[in-house]
């Protein structure tokens, strides 16, 4: 299962990203939505820090208002990940 917690801490958005789905295209979809999150993040000047590990990753994004939309459809497609496989997406938020 593939967990993913996003915390409003101060000025950032802290998203934390834990575990691996069974099905590969599950966790290539979490992946996929992630990196857009980090890369957008990293252009607009908003990436305070991302960290990776063998089994979690942790990015903290500032809380621009340019950000806040591109969050949105972070979470929108977690969302519809959570839907589509329940049994293999958490997220709280």
């Amino acid at each position: 299962m593939i967990k993913i917690y996003i915390v409003i801490e101060g000025g950032q958005y802290q998203i934390t990203v834990i575990g691996h789905a069974k099905d590969e295209k599950v966790c290539a979809g979490v992946s996929a939505l992630y990196v857009a999150l980090l890369e957008t993040a990293q252009k607009e000047g908003a990436l305070a820090q991302h960290t990776e590990g063998a089994d979690a990753k942790r990015a903290y994004i500032w809380r621009t208002k340019g950000m806040r939309r591109h969050m949105d459809m972070f979470r929108t497609g977690l969302d519809a990940m959570r839907r589509e496989y329940p049994e293999e997406v958490r997220a709280e938020y």
